[in-house]
């Protein structure tokens, strides 16, 4: 509702608990959830600094896969040494697909949720 979403964006609580489940893009997470100026209210942490936004900012416009990981490793690295965020569970997930289907792609960037647009089986039906 609007008004959870005014007390959430406000920052007047101690502590913050969010369940983040669908997001596929872990690279627009990290961005939503801790750059200050996001428009997304995951920032429960209320994270207000220069160098992660730069970092973050950085990744998300970078024009390679590889510099984009390399500064999502430095933002988390940040992260993780000034403890703006505990993850308190991490579930698994699995994924089964048959070996005839072929052009799936999952990675970093989707986490577990396959992209299915060059996705085809192969041998007809």
């Amino acid at each position: 509702s609007a008004d959870i979403t005014a007390e959430m964006a406000s920052g007047k609580y101690d502590l913050g608990v969010v369940n983040i489940n669908g997001q596929p893009n872990g690279i627009a997470l990290l961005y939503e959830s801790f750059h200050s100026k996001s428009s997304s209210t995951l920032n429960l942490n209320q994270v207000k600094d220069s160098q992660l936004d730069d970092l973050l900012l950085s990744m998300v416009t970078a024009t390679s896969d590889v510099k984009t990981l390399e500064l999502a490793a430095a933002a988390q690295k940040l992260m993780v040494e000034k403890a703006y965020s505990v993850p308190l569970y991490t579930g698994n997930r699995f994924l089964a697909v048959s070996n005839r289907i072929k052009g799936l792609v999952s990675n970093e960037y989707t986490f577990i949720f396959p992209n299915l647009i060059n996705a085809y089986i192969d041998g007809g039906k």
